[in-house]
C-alpha cells in the first residue's frame, strides 16, 4: 500500500468528521443566508486577505489554515517580539530559553538549530526571502502583515518546510503618503520600547520610509543570586524602503535592514542546591521557580549584528501575465558567551566558553505567473540560494579551540498548475525539484596539537535531489463557504553530529536525510450576515526519518593512544519515524459593530512510532534518567533508549482567546479588552517531567481619538501572575572536574513564564 493510500486509511475517521461538519455548516449557511439581515452592514466582518499562494486573495478561498495577524493586533495586543506570536496563534511556540538557541514549533514538531540540519521544520520568511531565525527572531516593528501557514510549505516560497512557514511583510513605501506614526511601550518590570515609521513621496513615481526601534527589557526576568546582576537585553533596528514605480507596469521595491541585539541573560535553575559527591565551597541554597533565580558567576552575552536586505521586481506583461524577480543578501554576526558551569559546582571560577559565527546568505528567485484562462492557470519559478558559515569555538581561553566551516546550496524548479474544473471546484498542483548539497567539517585544536577533521570525507559533502508537491482540491459551496482536501511530501537533508572528537561510530553521528507525507481535511465560512467567521481543519502528517536534537549524553571509546576505554559527554542526534495528528479551529465574531471575539484552539498528538535515540540511562531500562551514570551495554558505545512519546516538548491542548469593546464618548473612542491563553499541563517524554498548567491573562484598556490618529492605553500582562516552568532538563546539571570526579550540582537549568507586568502604550499618527 502506498504512503498516501496509508494516510488516507489513517486519516478516514477525522476526514468524516470533517465532511459531516461540512454539511453542517452548509446547512447553517443555507439558514444564515435565509435569514433577513437586520445588523448594520458595518458589523459585517473585514475581508482577510493573504498573499499565501504568492498573490492576494481571500483567506478563505487558500486551500490550508492561516492565522493571520494585522498591524492592528500587533498594536493592540503589545506584540513586540516575534516570540509573542504565539500568543495569537494556538498550537505555535516559539522559544529561546537559554539566550541562545532560536526554536519556532508547530503541530506538534520542533526544531532545534543544533541539530546541524540546514533546513528547519518551521520556515521563516521577510518580504519572500527565508531568513535566519537570528533575524526574525527579534523585535517586531512596522510590519504590514504576519502570516502563519500551517502544515508543508515550499512549492510556491523558497525553503522546504514540513510543518509550515511564518511569513513577515514590512511596510513598503507608499507613493501616495506623507506621514509617519510615533508608539511608545513600557512597563514596570524593565521594559521599553519606542517605535516609529515615517513616510516620504518625493516624487509621484518614488518614496521611501523610514522605521526604527529601540527597545530595552530585562529577557527572561532571572536575578542572579551569586553577583546580584539581572537579566538584561537591548535591541536598536532601523529599516530603510524605497518603492520606485518605473512604468504603470514595472514596479521595484526596496528594503535594507540593521539590528543590533546585546543580552546578558542569566540561566535559571531550581533545586536544593546540595553538590555531590561534596562540596567545593558552595553552600546549597533552595531556590524554586518563584525566586527566578540563578548561580553562574557571570551571566550569558549574546550579541547579534544582522543586515537584511530584499528586493521585489513587478513587472505586469499583460492583465494577466506577471513576472516578479526576489532576491535577498543576509549577513549575520553572532558573539555568544557563557559559563560552562550552569550550577556553579566550582565558585569563584569561570569557564568560559565563547562561540563566533559569522553567516552570509544570498537568496534569489524568479517566478512566473499566468492567470489569464478560465480553465487553466499556472505559476513557474527558479530558486536559487547559497549559505557560507564559519564557526569558532574557544572554551578556556585557548585551551580548546573549534573551528567549524559550513555552508548550503539550495538550486530549485517549481511550478504550479490550476484547473477551474467548474465553477465552484479548482484543482490545484504543485510540485519542486530541488538540489540540496550541504558542506560541514570541525577541527578541533589544543596548545600544541590540532586533531584531524571529525567529520569523514564521505558525509562532509552532501547532495540530495528530492521532488516534493502539493495538491489540493478546493470546493466553493457557497460565496461564504469553502472546503478543501490538501495532500503534501515534504523533505529536509539529513546532517552529521560536529565537534565530536573521540573515535565514535558514524552511524551513530550521521542521519540521513527526513521524509512526511500529510493530508488535511478542512472548511471555512462565513455566517450571521457576515457576522462570524469559522475556520476548521483536521490533518495527519506521517514523518520517515524524523530528526531530532539529543543534550549532552554519555559514551564510551577506546583511547587511541593508551587502548583504555574512557568515557565523554556530547550531544547526538536522534532519527526515527514519527506521526502527527490534529484538528485546528478559528472564530471569530462580531456581534456589534463595536465589539469583537476571537477564539482559535489546537489539538495536536504527535507521537513516535518508531527508531532511538542515544540516552543516559542509569538503570537499564530503556527511559532516559538522570539518576546516576549511565548504564551502556557491552559492545556498545552509548546506551540506546527507543524513542517514544511527543516530538516536542509541547501539551496536545492549547486554547486562545481574545476580545475588544468600544464605544463613543464625546468625540473619543475609550476601549477595553481582554487576551487569554492557556496551555494545559502534560507530562514531557522527553524530560520525564510533569508540567502544570498556564492560564496566561492579559488585559488591556484605553481611549483614542475618533479619528483614529492618537491612543493612550493602559495594559497588564499575565494577570494571574502564575509562575511556572515552560522547559526543563533532564536532570541537574552535572560538571566533571579533572581529578575528582563528576559532580552534580544540586540544580537543574529551567526556563518559567514571565511575572506580572503592568504597563502604558502611547502612539501618535500624523
Amino acid at each position: 500500500m502506498s504512503t498516501c493510500a496509508t494516510i488516507a486509511r489513517r486519516v478516514s475517521p477525522i476526514t468524516a468528521a470533517i465532511l459531516s461538519l461540512l454539511s453542517l455548516n452548509a446547512a447553517a449557511q443555507q439558514a444564515s443566508s435565509d435569514a433577513s439581515p437586520d445588523a448594520p452592514a458595518n458589523a459585517k466582518l473585514d475581508t482577510v486577505v493573504v498573499t499565501a499562494n504568492r498573490k492576494l486573495e481571500s483567506a478563505r478561498n487558500v486551500p490550508m489554515a492561516i492565522d493571520v495577524i494585522s498591524p492592528k493586533d500587533l498594536d493592540r495586543l503589545q506584540l513586540l517580539d516575534a516570540k509573542d506570536i504565539a500568543k495569537v496563534a494556538a498550537g505555535v511556540e516559539m522559544t529561546n530559553d537559554d539566550g541562545r538557541q532560536n526554536i519556532a514549533s508547530m503541530r506538534g514538531v520542533s526544531f532545534n538549530p543544533d541539530s546541524g540540519v540546514p533546513v528547519a521544520a518551521v520556515g521563516v520568511h521577510i518580504n519572500d526571502i527565508p531568513v535566519s531565525s537570528n533575524i526574525a527572531f527579534n523585535a517586531l516593528y512596522d510590519l504590514g502583515q504576519i502570516e502563519v501557514l500551517r502544515g508543508p510549505q515550499g512549492t510556491l516560497r523558497g525553503q522546504m518546510a514540513p510543518a509550515g512557514a511564518i511569513t513577515m511583510t514590512t511596510h513598503a513605501a507608499d507613493l501616495g503618503r506623507l506621514g509617519g506614526e510615533l508608539l511608545f511601550t513600557g512597563d514596570n518590570k524593565g521594559g521599553r520600547n519606542a517605535r516609529g515609521a515615517f513616510n516620504l513621496p518625493i516624487t509621484d513615481q518614488f518614496a521611501v520610509r523610514f522605521a526604527a526601534v529601540h527597545d530595552e527589557n530585562r529577557l527572561n526576568q532571572v536575578r542572579n543570586v551569586a553577583t546580584g546582576d539581572e537579566s538584561k537585553g537591548k535591541t536598536d533596528s532601523w529599516r530603510l524602503s524605497a518603492t520606485w514605480k518605473l512604468t504603470s507596469d514595472l514596479r521595484i521595491e526596496l528594503m535594507t535592514q540593521d539590528l543590533r541585539a546585546d543580552n546578558h541573560q542569566n540561566k535559571q535553575v531550581v533545586g536544593d542546591g546540595v553538590v555531590t559527591p561534596f562540596s567545593l565551597g558552595r553552600a546549597p541554597q533552595l531556590l524554586t521557580v518563584e525566586d527566578r533565580a540563578s548561580v553562574t558567576d557571570k551571566a550569558d552575552e549574546y550579541k547579534t549584528k544582522a543586515q537584511l536586505t530584499t528586493a521585489k521586481v513587478t513587472w505586469s506583461l499583460t492583465d494577466n501575465k506577471s513576472l516578479s524577480f526576489v532576491a535577498g543578501h543576509q549577513d549575520v554576526k553572532l558573539d555568544q558567551g557563557f559559563d560552562r558551569d550552569a550550577g556553579n559546582v566550582l565558585p569563584g571560577t569561570i569557564i568560559w566558553q565563547q562561540v563566533n559565527t559569522n553567516f552570509k546568505t544570498n537568496t534569489a528567485e524568479l517566478v512566473f505567473t499566468d492567470d489569464g484562462y478560465d480553465f487553466w492557470n499556472y505559476t513557474l519559478g527558479a530558486f536559487y540560494e547559497r549559505t557560507k558559515a564559519q564557526s569558532n569555538v574557544d572554551v578556556s581561553s585557548g585551551a580548546f579551540l573549534l573551528d567549524i566551516p559550513g555552508g548550503t546550496t539550495s538550486k530549485a524548479l517549481f511550478t504550479r498548475q490550476s484547473f477551474q474544473l467548474s465553477k465552484e471546484l479548482t484543482l490545484a498542483a504543485g510540485a519542486r525539484y530541488s538540489e540540496l548539497t550541504t558542506e560541514q567539517q570541525s577541527t578541533a585544536s589544543v596548545p600544541g596539537y590540532t586533531f584531524p577533521p571529525s567529520i569523514p570525507a564521505q558525509y562532509a559533502k552532501v547532495v540530495d535531489k528530492p521532488v516534493t508537491w502539493g495538491l489540493s482540491l478546493t470546493d466553493r459551496f457557497s460565496r461564504d463557504l469553502t472546503g478543501y482536501v490538501a495532500a503534501g511530501h515534504s523533505f529536509r537533508p539529513g546532517t552529521y553530529q560536529v565537534a565530536v572528537l573521540n573515535p565514535i561510530d558514524p552511524s551513530l553521528l550521521h542521519m540521513g536525510p527526513e521524509k512526511s507525507d500529510s493530508l488535511e481535511v478542512g472548511t471555512k465560512g462565513a455566517y450571521l450576515d457576515g457576522k462570524l467567521n469559522l475556520n476548521l481543519a483536521a490533518f495527519v502528517q506521517r514523518y520517515k526519518g524524523f530528526i531530532d536534537h539529543v543534550p549532552d549524553t554519555t559514551y564510551q571509546y577506546k583511547d587511541p593512544f593508551t587502548g583504555k576505554t574512557l568515557t565523554d559527554n556530547s550531544p547526538f542526534n536522534s532519527s526515527g519515524d514519527a506521526r502527527v495528528q490534529g484538528v485546528e479551529a478559528q472564530l471569530i465574531y462580531r456581534p456589534q459593530a463595536n465589539w469583537e471575539l476571537n477564539a482559535s484552539t489546537s489539538w495536536t498528538k504527535s507521537r513516535y512510532t518508531g527508531g532511538s535515540a542515544p540516552c543516559n540511562d542509569s538503570n537499564g531500562d530503556g527511559i532516559p534518567d538522570g539518576n546516576g551514570p549511565s548504564k551502556i551495554p557491552a559492545g556498545q558505545q552509548v546506551a540506546m533508549c527507543p524513542l517514544r512519546g511527543s516530538m516536542a516538548e509541547m501539551p496536545k491542548f492549547s486554547l486562545l482567546g481574545g476580545t475588544e469593546y468600544r464605544f463613543v464618548v464625546g468625540g473619543v473612542q475609550p476601549y477595553l479588552g481582554a487576551q487569554v491563553h492557556y496551555r494545559p499541563g502534560f507530562h514531557s517524554d522527553k524530560v520525564n517531567f510533569d508540567y502544570q498548567s498556564f492560564t496566561n491573562v492579559s488585559l488591556f484598556a484605553g481611549v483614542r481619538s475618533a479619528s483614529g490618529n492618537w491612543e493612550l492605553g493602559l495594559f497588564v500582562k499575565n494577570a494571574l501572575d502564575q509562575q511556572r516552568l515552560t522547559t526543563t532538563t533532564t536532570s541537574n546539571f552535572a560538571l566533571g572536574v579533572p581529578g575528582l570526579g563528576n559532580f552534580d550540582s544540586g540544580y537543574r537549568t529551567v526556563a518559567s513564564t514571565t511575572p506580572r507586568a503592568f504597563g502604558l502604550n502611547a502612539r501618535f499618527s500624523f
